[in-house]
């Protein structure tokens, strides 16, 4: 079986790539394209295409021609979406977009599968197509790439950490005020941001750190705490989770605004918190800045949640099974 994966101008990793040791280890010959700008170099892309068994798209949308010539040229299209690429980002004033939404169910209607990241994207893709046509893979990581946090070493501070692009950082900015208060409490804490984009935050100590593949799990495990802080809104909604699902893995407690796929990734009491307004957060980073066991207690329930639900084993199997089905079906 052969399978191209057609990504935007950067590959997914945790979408796609890291499938596929997996499914190359089970006789899939896998190939990464990204879809070019240019259309002369798209038209040579969609020449390739009948060669291969499976063409996955990921997250792209494309216009109507395009689509048109991408569905002729695939024996069998599969489209795969972890954001709610049919709306705006939370950052605009108007969520609503026509030619997004059109896009979208232009795609979701050409493909014989369709993957969502969460139930509410699964729910986006039914207002267009059956059931049987969708199947709900989350955002996973590899268990066995994030070794679990020493909680037996303390130091003498508590770090809030938050991991992410610099596209995303605004969520976190917006929760200054209570990251003031909290400090005002607990002198003894630092905010650290691993990203690619920063912002200052005067009152409290910050550690800005570059984000580096490499360096990536030692950071999330410098963390005491993970947290999540979202809109609550329908761009939001979209989002696979993919930091709470890395701090849990290395045995972090999480404190998340419950939107979306937060709320499944984190039980609220369990493996973490849910916080709705600025006193629920000033309130469960309190009771986790106080309580180092139930950080550690906490973490380790993170840890088996992310095993038994959000693991690459399982979402690998579940999307060579998909391929499988279709190329069977045919």
């Amino acid at each position: 079986m052969r399978v191209i994966f057609l990504t935007r101008q950067n590959p997914q990793g945790y979408r796609i790539q890291h499938y596929f040791p997996y499914l190359e280890i089970h006789g899939v010959q896998v190939s990464l394209r990204v879809i070019p700008r240019q259309r002369e170099e798209r038209y040579l892309l969609f020449r390739e295409l009948p060669g291969y068994d499976v063409v996955y798209v990921q997250r792209r949308l494309l216009g109507p021609l395009h689509l048109f010539l991408l569905r002729r040229a695939s024996k069998r299209l599969v489209y795969d979406f972890d954001d709610a690429v049919m709306y705006r980002s939370s950052r605009h004033s108007n969520p609503r977009s026509f030619s997004r939404r059109w896009a979208f169910r232009g795609m979701v209607r050409a493909s014989d599968a369709v993957i969502a990241g969460n139930q509410f994207l699964r729910g986006e893709a039914l207002k267009y197509v059956g059931v049987d046509k969708i199947s709900v893979v989350p955002t996973v990581v590899d268990p066995k790439r994030y070794p679990p946090k020493d909680h037996g070493v303390q130091g003498d501070s508590i770090v809030l950490g938050w991991i992410g692009s610099g596209s995303t950082i605004w969520y976190l900015q917006n929760l200054t005020p209570v990251l003031e208060t909290v400090y005002r409490r607990y002198p003894q804490l630092k905010l650290k941001i691993v990203s690619d984009r920063f912002f200052d935050c005067a009152t409290i100590p910050t550690i800005k750190k570059k984000w580096k593949c490499e360096e990536e799990v030692m950071d999330l495990q410098s963390f005491d705490i993970g947290l999540m802080p979202l809109t609550d809104d329908v761009w939001a909604s979209g989002k696979c989770g993919l930091k709470a699902i890395q701090y849990s893995a290395v045995g972090i407690p999480v404190v998340c605004s419950p939107v979306g796929i937060n709320r499944d990734v984190v039980e609220d009491g369990l493996n973490g918190y849910w916080a709705n307004t600025d006193s629920d957060w000033v309130e469960k980073i309190s009771k986790l800045i106080e309580a180092p066991q139930l950080r550690e207690d906490m973490g380790a329930n993170g840890r088996k949640r992310v095993e038994e639900s959000f693991s690459l084993d399982r979402a690998s199997e579940t999307v060579l099974d998909l391929f499988r089905h279709l190329c069977f079906e045919a």
